[in-house]
């Protein structure tokens, strides 16, 4: 996903990107506050949404039978294509 100043961009959730129903969140930069994109926000109905994908998540065995340091491998690859 590419990020761009002008457009709201979505939110990821239960393996689906898609609007958030909360108010936008801006995110600056904080040298000259130029805006970095405008993200759609959660509201607590996509946060519990979330939580509840969460959980799920957590109870499939190839992901459960994991070893912490596996676990953060792949959570580190992940933030590394946002």
């Amino acid at each position: 996903m590419t990020l761009t100043g002008t457009a709201l961009q979505p939110i990821f959730i239960g393996g689906v990107w898609r609007a958030g129903r909360g108010a936008p969140v801006v995110s600056t930069n904080p040298v000259d506050g130029s805006v970095n994109a405008t993200f759609a926000g959660a509201d607590a109905d996509d946060v519990a949404e979330a939580v509840e994908c969460g959980n799920a998540a957590m109870n499939v065995p190839a992901w459960r039978n994991l070893l912490p340091h596996e676990r953060a491998r792949i959570i580190r690859r992940i933030g590394e294509g946002l």
